[in-house]
């Protein structure tokens, strides 16, 4: 079997025996050749790898031995070892005509040779840029996010303890402080990233999301022999609910005026004291006021004779304070939110209106009166109480926000990347926020207590119910998340889905026999390829 290699500046193609001797020499700089070979087998497009006939890509989630799944590989569990098939350049090539080299013994100031590396792999491909020359990688943890470069390979896995030799048995490690891991974009002539187990960070900002790779436009990338882990998408905020609304001490209505007597012979000269309308109570949140009772006449008369003492009531029309109207109801999401080229945008709940004020009640009236078994008696009656003002609406809080997504590998107008021998794995998604009943209304004023006779004045009617302000919806867990083209999978790659974002169950509330319900929101969606 035989294997392909990239070209040093440009790129180029090296044949050598599986045992390491040389057989043949191509190369041609500041041009892109492919070589086929009649005895040359499934080779890949950049390092290029036989794949094994023997090997099944649908078999790949199989036990070779019983047949049965393997473990799930999720955001808390260490990923499975992928297959090491895809051979990296030869040792031949191990040297500073054709590599940048880059150590956690390296400096910052080094000049990438192998008795002086560099530390960051991002500057070692920052210095290989202009020449086109590989980057080759001592085995270890990195602790940095990086950026690909077209042309540029980047190969880990070398152990470093004595001559520069690639491992079989190891990788290095990108642990990523930054989101996404990796970024490949405009990758169009064949570059490989080979060797590295990537892990990136949990997301820290509510609702927002962890993505391993993010490729852009990059077809010709061959991500070979290790795994991208992407970390927790980070929970949705749950909405906030505000103080509740205060009526005020002046809600209540008044109570009216008593009743006053004068002895008999009246003197025309004489009166009652003047009792002034009882007031209405009023509101400091937009209930309306209760009615004023209505102020009683004075009443008097001479009867010469005893009779059954007689009431003319006068009672007048009722109006009972009415309750607000509810507020106008947000929802809960109920789909996963929308994936682009640069990431996935949450499924938010939408707000809710706050309840309208309560209606004020009537004022009291009075009622005539008259007792013809006192003659020596004038009466002025009493007058009505005043009704209640109307109590608060019921304020809305903030929706809750939805939850972000854990996205292994994120890839736009990349028909053709490939995974060679790579695991692609998502972790969990973040929960959704819960949203917000709101806060309580407040019931309306008690009207002024009636006196003798009159007319009964009216509470005031209780503010409407708040709106509710829905929850948001769990965030998705997706191994390869694409658009403009699927990637392929061979000798074993395989992406697989994480754990869901939990949405945020029903919720309901309840004031002066008035229920309201908090719908429940989705849960994320858990999916080894998506397409959007």
């Amino acid at each position: 079997m035989l294997y392909a290699a990239n070209c040093r500046d440009t790129f180029f193609s090296r044949w050598t025996q599986p045992e390491g001797k040389m057989d043949e020499w191509v190369c041609m700089r500041k041009s892109y050749i492919s070589i086929a070979l009649l005895s040359l087998i499934g080779c890949s497009s950049s390092f290029g790898t036989a794949e094994d006939p023997s090997a099944d890509a649908g078999d790949a989630g199989l036990d070779k031995t019983t047949g049965n799944p393997l473990a799930d590989a999720g955001a808390d569990a260490a990923p499975e070892a992928p297959p090491v098939v895809s051979p990296p350049p030869p040792d031949a090539d191990l040297n500073e005509n054709y590599g940048i080299f880059v150590s956690l013994v390296g400096t910052p100031n080094g000049d990438g040779t192998r008795a002086n590396p560099l530390l960051s792999i991002q500057a070692a491909i920052g210095k290989a840029k202009p020449s086109g020359k590989h980057v080759y990688v001592c085995k270890g943890t990195y602790k940095e996010a990086l950026t690909l470069e077209n042309g540029i390979s980047v190969i880990g896995g070398y152990d470093c303890t004595g001559n520069w030799a690639i491992d079989n048995n190891g990788r290095s490690r990108i642990e990523s402080p930054t989101i996404p891991a990796i970024r490949a974009n405009n990758i169009v002539v064949a570059t490989s990233f080979m060797g590295f187990d990537v892990i990136a960070p949990d997301a820290s900002v509510s609702g927002t999301s962890s993505i391993g790779l993010i490729a852009q436009n990059a077809g010709s990338l061959r991500i070979a022999n290790g795994s991208i882990t992407a970390g927790k998408g980070a929970d949705g905020a749950p909405g906030t609910t505000p103080a509740p609304p205060v009526n005020g001490t002046d809600v209540d209505g008044k109570q009216g005026g008593s009743i006053c007597s004068l002895p008999f012979p009246l003197n025309m000269t004489s009166t009652c004291p003047t009792t002034a309308a009882a007031k209405g109570g009023t509101s400091t949140c937009g209930g309306e006021t209760g009615g004023a009772g209505t102020l009683a006449p004075f009443y008097g008369g001479d009867y010469p004779a005893c009779s059954i003492p007689t009431v003319r009531a006068k009672l007048y029309e009722v109006k009972s304070g009415n309750a607000g109207q509810a507020g106008t109801d947000g929802i809960s999401a109920n789909a996963t939110g929308a994936f682009n080229a640069n990431g996935y945008v949450s499924a938010d709940g939408t707000p809710g209106k706050n309840g309208s004020p309560g209606y004020g009640g009537s004022g009291g009236k009075f009622a005539d009166y008259a007792d013809t078994c006192k003659l020596d008696w004038y009466f002025q009656l009493s007058s009505g109480s005043g009704g209640g003002a109307g109590g608060c609406g019921g304020l809305a809080g903030t929706p809750g926000k939805g939850g972000g997504a854990s996205i292994a590998a994120l890839l736009s107008a990349s028909d053709g990347l490939t995974f060679d021998a790579a695991l692609v794995l998502a972790g969990q998604g973040g929960a959704g926020g819960k949203g917000s009943l709101g806060s309580l209304p407040t019931a309306g004023g008690a009207a002024g207590a009636p006196l003798l006779y009159t007319g009964a004045p009216q509470p005031g009617g209780p503010g409407g119910r708040p709106g509710i302000s829905g929850s948001g919806a769990g965030g998705p867990s997706i191994g390869v998340a694409y658009t403009g083209g699927m990637p392929t999978f061979v000798n074993g790659a395989k992406p697989k889905a994480g754990t869901p974002g939990a949405g945020v169950p029903e919720d309901s509330n309840t004031f002066q026999n008035v229920t309201w319900k908090l719908p429940l929101s989705a849960a994320g969606i858990a999916q080894d390829m998506y397409s959007f």
